[in-house]
C-alpha cells in the first residue's frame, strides 16, 4: 500500500524547489574592485586577513611600474601600497605571511639584485626591504608559499617552499645597545 498519494508527493516536491530556489537566489556574488593594471593585474596567491582585520595581497603584474603590486582591501575599497620596480623584485608569486612583528614577508619571480627574484618584507603602510636576492648559479626563487612562522626569543624563521626549491630565512631581533 501506498503511504502517500501522487498529489502529496508532487507537494512536497514543489516544497523542495521552491526552497531551493529561495537559498540559490540568497547567495550573491559582490565585485569589490576590478584590477586596471594600472593598480596591478593577475592577483597571485591567496589573501591574508592581517591583524588589523584587512586583507592584503599582491598582483603577479601591473602597478607603476608593471612589475607587479601589493595591496590592501579595507572597508570594500582596494588600494595599492606598493608598486614593484624590478629592484626590489617582480613579479610576486606567493601567498604572503604575516609574521609577529606586524610585517607581512614574501617572495617575487624576479627582480632584485641579479633578476633572479627576491624574499622581501613589507610594513602594512607599503615599505619594502629586500631580505634577500637569489645570486646565480642558484635556481631563481619560484616560491608557491610560506610553509610556516616560527618565533623564538632570538629569531623569526621563515620557510618557503616552491616546485623546486625550499628555503629558509632567519632575522635575528636587533641588537641592543
Amino acid at each position: 500500500m501506498e503511504k502517500y498519494g501522487l498529489l502529496t508527493k508532487v507537494c512536497i516536491c514543489f516544497v523542495i524547489i521552491g526552497a531551493m530556489a529561495i537559498t540559490s537566489a540568497a547567495q550573491t556574488f559582490t565585485n569589490l574592485s576590478t584590477f586596471n593594471y594600472t593598480d596591478g593585474s593577475s592577483p597571485n596567491g591567496a589573501l591574508v586577513q592581517a591583524t588589523d582585520g584587512n586583507l592584503y595581497g599582491t598582483t603577479w603584474v601591473g602597478g607603476a611600474n608593471g612589475y607587479g603590486t601589493f595591496f590592501v582591501i579595507a572597508s570594500g575599497t582596494v588600494t595599492t601600497l606598493h608598486s614593484f620596480d624590478s629592484s626590489d623584485g617582480a613579479y610576486p608569486n606567493a601567498s604572503l605571511v604575516q609574521a609577529s612583528n606586524g610585517n607581512f614577508y614574501g617572495t617575487t619571480y624576479g627582480g632584485g639584485a641579479n633578476s633572479r627574484g627576491t624574499v622581501f618584507e613589507i610594513t602594512s603602510a607599503g615599505a619594502v626591504t629586500t631580505l634577500y636576492s637569489s645570486v646565480p648559479p642558484m635556481e631563481p626563487i619560484r616560491g608557491q608559499g610560506w610553509c610556516k612562522v616560527r618565533t623564538g626569543t632570538s629569531t623569526e624563521q621563515l620557510t618557503w617552499a616552491g616546485p623546486t626549491t625550499m628555503g629558509r630565512f632567519s632575522k635575528s631581533p636587533p641588537q641592543a645597545r
